[in-house]
C-alpha cells in the first residue's frame, strides 16, 4: 500500500483564496484607545503589514506571565508573516547611552518604549533596574500597574516596557551592583524602540 504525506497547516491559505478570514485593524489596540494602559489580545496566526514601506514590529510573545517577551522583527512592504503573537508595536529605533551603570536615553514625555537588557552571564540578585525618581515607571500586561523597580532573572535577553513621566525628556534608569559599570565584556547590551502610535488602515492583525 503506498503511502502519503499529511500536508503541512497553512495559516494565510485561507486568505490567500479569498475565504473569510477575521481580521482587526492594529489601531483598536493603541494606548489612546485602551485608557493609556496597554493590553493584549487573543494569539493571532498572523500579521499584515499594507503600507508601502518595511516596518519595524514589536510583537509581544504568548505568555501566561504578566510580563512582556517581545521580539522584535520587520514585516516588508504590503506583505504577511506568519507569527503568533498577543500585542504588535509600532517601532521606531532609539540610540541609548550606558555609563556607570545608568542608562538613558533622549525621550518624549508620556510615550511607551521597549527596553531589551541582554545579559551575558546569569544576573546576581541584585541585577535590578531602578528608575531615577519621578522619571517613569515599568508597566505590566494588561494592567495599570506600575514599578520603578525590575529585576533582570534570566541570562539572555530580558523586554521590559517603560512608560517616561509626564514633561519627562530625560529619562533614566540605574542598574544595580549585579551589571558592570565598565565597557568589557560583561557590560550589558541594551536596545531602545520608541512606540508609536498605528494608523488606521497601517496594520492589520489576522485570526
Amino acid at each position: 500500500m503506498g503511502s502519503f504525506l499529511k500536508p503541512t497547516k497553512n495559516n494565510m491559505r485561507a486568505n490567500d483564496i479569498g475565504c473569510a478570514i477575521y481580521a482587526e485593524d492594529a489601531a483598536q489596540y493603541n494606548t489612546a484607545a485602551n485608557n493609556n494602559i496597554v493590553v493584549t489580545h487573543p494569539a493571532c496566526v498572523a500579521l499584515e503589514n499594507t503600507t508601502t514601506a518595511t516596518l519595524t514590529v514589536g510583537a509581544v510573545m504568548p505568555d501566561s506571565s504578566s510580563n512582556f517577551d517581545i521580539a522584535i522583527t520587520t514585516i516588508g512592504a504590503n506583505s504577511h508573516k506568519s507569527l503568533q503573537c498577543e500585542r504588535e508595536f509600532n517601532l521606531t529605533s532609539v540610540s541609548p547611552t550606558y555609563s556607570t551603570r545608568t542608562l538613558s536615553w533622549t525621550g518624549v514625555a508620556n510615550t511607551y518604549y521597549i527596553i531589551k537588557v541582554y545579559s551575558v552571564d546569569t544576573p546576581a540578585a541584585t541585577s535590578t533596574l531602578t528608575v531615577t525618581s519621578g522619571k517613569g515607571v515599568f508597566v505590566s500586561k494588561n494592567s495599570a500597574d506600575t514599578a520603578t523597580v525590575k529585576t533582570v532573572t534570566n541570562k539572555g535577553v530580558t523586554s521590559f516596557i517603560f512608560k517616561v513621566a509626564a514633561a519627562t525628556t530625560d529619562p533614566s534608569i540605574v542598574l544595580g551592583a549585579g551589571f558592570s559599570a565598565s565597557t568589557d565584556a560583561t557590560t550589558p547590551t541594551f536596545t531602545i524602540h520608541k512606540i508609536t502610535a498605528w494608523t488606521l488602515g497601517q496594520f492589520n492583525i489576522l485570526y
